[in-house]
């Protein structure tokens, strides 16, 4: 429902001045709405507090206890926050990070711990977390020249798996096997190594639920949490994803230069 913060912000974002059949535009806008909704309840302490009641405020509440839980983080230990979308960097390739958005929580003890979020709204189950080229995906994850590659690289040029043959797609499940973990962290962080408190990797994955332009519901899952979720759903008797979970298909006009993954 649009509380009185995020009534403000759509007004402020002028969401309803906008035609319906802008649907480019709407989207683009209600992700950084969104991103701001999470960056002004984690403004400073005595907001976040604020909006930490859920009598008064269960909409925010939800959000403050989901979020603080996925960081194994205790309201009472906090003495201060803050949280931007400022100085995110870039990766080493020289792209944009999975990053969307950050907050600091300070601690009672002295400790300070940086949670860089990835932020996404959707009226779908799914959507795509990650659209690179074979040799981007590979070297990301680690995956050599070989048999393994040239599979992936097969699905590319394919846009689908639609030409595999039953051999191929089971010799592709079995030499992904050692890798689907890292695989599907690096969609998810670009990064296929477990990290924390990187602000070029998210640590928290945030996806609001939102049809016909209104807030229906949010998802907060920390990114192991995320990955177990997938390694699950692969594990499955058909092996979605070929085990990892993810839906594998393409990016609509890159003319099979480019895959795309959906989660």
């Amino acid at each position: 429902m649009r509380t009185e913060l995020l009534a403000k912000l759509y007004k402020e974002f002028e969401i309803d001045n906008l035609p319906l059949e802008q649907h480019g535009k709407t989207s683009d806008r209600l992700g950084k709405l969104y991103e701001r909704y999470i960056l002004e309840i984690f403004k400073d302490f005595k907001t976040m507090i604020f909006y930490s009641d859920p009598i008064l405020y269960p909409q925010e509440a939800t959000i403050v206890n989901d979020i603080l839980e996925a960081s194994n983080i205790y309201l009472e230990d906090i003495s201060d926050v803050y949280s931007g979308d400022d100085n995110l960097g870039r990766t080493i390739a020289g792209g944009l990070p999975k990053t969307d958005a950050y907050i600091t929580i300070q601690l009672y003890d002295g400790t300070k711990t940086l949670v860089p979020l990835n932020i996404k709204h959707s009226s779908k189950l799914k959507v795509s977390i990650a659209e690179y080229d074979v040799e981007t995906i590979c070297h990301g994850v680690g995956i050599p020249d070989g048999e393994l590659k040239e599979l992936i690289r097969k699905h590319q040029n394919d846009q689908s798996a639609k030409f595999f043959t039953s051999d191929e797609r089971e010799r592709l499940i079995e030499l992904l096997d050692p890798y689907k973990e890292r695989f599907v962290r690096w969609c998810i962080t670009l990064s296929a190594e477990k990290s924390k408190g990187n602000i070029l990797h998210p640590d928290l994955i945030i996806r609001f639920k939102v049809i016909g332009r209104e807030y229906k519901g949010v998802l907060i899952r920390n990114i192991d949490e995320y990955v177990d979720d997938r390694l699950r759903e692969g594990s499955r008797k058909r092996k979605p994803g070929f085990g990892t979970g993810l839906n594998w298909t393409y990016a609509s006009g890159s003319k099979a230069k480019k895959m795309q993954f959906k989660g």
